[in-house]
């Protein structure tokens, strides 16, 4: 009974498909239309609170203001997200870090913490001090920001056009 169970166990494995990777690189402007269609609804909902702009509007002009922009892609080319680090005005090695992302990202969760430090790390060669506010409510995105080790450095409890809570943060 015990070898009739390995077997079935060891030909599941020999049949499974290979896990499926993930990686980062530079976006594309497809890639902020790809995405817009399949935001995880935390960040949409974080979007609208936040400045009130569609998920494309938001997506796009974080493409072309960040320096730089990357899209986390399967192996098929999937976009499962995007971040970026906008320079800001008049605030030398100052970037404002973001991230959005599909609910598919999450099936990878272990390969993106994993990897997530240096992917920080490599804006930090841009941007000494990375800089943001997150939705109170976006529990996923805070236990992952403390993950990587940012401070929240204020509270804002009417924030943004929906005049909700935020978190300042900051990543040194």
């Amino acid at each position: 009974m015990n070898l009739a169970r390995n077997l079935t166990r060891l030909f599941r494995l020999l049949t499974l498909r290979p896990p499926v990777k993930i990686t980062a690189r530079r976006s594309k402007l497809e890639d902020a239309v790809e995405l817009s269609k399949n935001l995880r609804p935390e960040d949409e909902a974080e979007l609208a609170a936040n400045t009130g702009k569609a998920p494309l509007t938001a997506l796009s002009q974080g493409y072309v203001l960040s320096t730089p922009c990357y899209s986390i892609v399967d192996d098929t080319d999937k976009v499962l997200g995007m971040f970026g680090a906008i320079p800001v005005h008049k605030s030398p090695g100052v970037g404002l870090v973001w991230m959005l992302a599909s609910p598919g990202l999450l099936k990878h969760r272990r390969q993106f913490l994993r990897e997530s430090k240096d992917w920080v790390d490599r804006l930090h060669r841009k941007f000494p001090i990375l800089w943001n506010f997150v939705d109170a409510r976006n529990t996923t995105h805070i236990r992952w920001l403390k993950w990587i080790g940012v401070n929240f450095v204020a509270e804002h409890p009417e924030f943004g056009v929906e005049k909700r809570p935020f978190k300042e943060f900051i990543h040194v």
